[in-house]
């Protein structure tokens, strides 16, 4: 498993308003759940985009600490800059060491729905998931994925969000409340999914149980872990233990 795969939570597109109260609710409650703060190093930075590619990031100067940026001078760096891009670290209680994030705002190039918010975990945090063998679940670990994934992907004024394994934003896939439903409905080919550029769901994925139920993503999706949030989501999650049975270990052996 790549050291460098970072997971990100990726929520579907949303209206430029919505966008902007995504971003500042995230960054207050990575603030007084995690302790989220710039600690010498991130920042914030603008977004560059050539067309409907990324290009650079330039960073925003005067802005030295995690309380530099309150929402009323978030709100003109929105409106400034647009795509606006927020890196630092946090902490989990009783953990030794920082885990890096990135928040951004992103575009989706939609008229109506042009942006979308992007938390981009350390790379870590995926690793950190299962054994080296990929078989054995670290369940503090998927605890942890849980919580950041619904805690910064499952919020009111979204349709729902999806978990991206990916190196850098390059790679993103964005999508609207449609094409996710879309994609649970009808899952991509294992071909189509490693072509990329299609919607295929991560450790976790969440949607608005008013477009997709858990009865209708059990028959779909078999062996996982379903639940609502009291948010309203339908989450599906592939952070369960895999059963072996070991007359196929034997067979396989010999």
């Amino acid at each position: 498993m790549s050291d460098y795969l970072k997971t990100a939570i990726v929520t579907a597109s949303v209206p430029m308003n919505d966008g902007r109260t995504m971003l500042a609710d995230a960054i207050d409650l990575l603030t007084e759940r995690y302790e989220f703060g710039f600690r010498g190093y991130g920042g914030a930075a603008r977004l560059c985009f050539d067309g409907d590619k990324l290009v650079d990031e330039l960073c925003l100067d005067g802005f030295p600490t995690i309380d530099s940026l309150g929402r009323a001078t978030l709100e003109q760096l929105v409106n400034q800059h647009r795509w606006l891009s927020l890196t630092g670290s946090f902490r989990f209680e009783g953990a030794r060491r920082l885990f890096d994030i990135n928040l951004a705002l992103y575009p989706t190039f939609d008229p109506e729905r042009p942006v979308c918010l992007i938390s981009h975990l350390d790379a870590s945090l995926y690793k950190d998931l299962r054994d080296d063998d990929w078989h054995r679940l670290n369940h503090d670990a998927a605890d942890r994925m849980r919580s950041l994934g619904i805690s910064l992907g499952g919020h009111d004024l979204t349709d729902g969000f999806n978990a991206q394994n990916l190196e850098s934003f390059h790679d993103v896939v964005t999508f609207d409340g449609a094409a996710l439903k879309e994609a649970l409905l009808h899952p991509a080919s294992v071909r189509a999914a490693y072509k990329g550029g299609v919607i295929t769901p991560g450790t976790i994925c969440g949607i608005k149980k008013a477009l997709l139920t858990l009865d209708q993503l059990r028959p779909i999706w078999g062996p996982a872990e379903y639940f609502e949030t009291i948010r309203g989501h339908s989450i599906l999650s592939s952070m369960i233990d895999y059963e072996f049975d070991d007359d196929d270990d034997d067979d396989a052996v010999s």
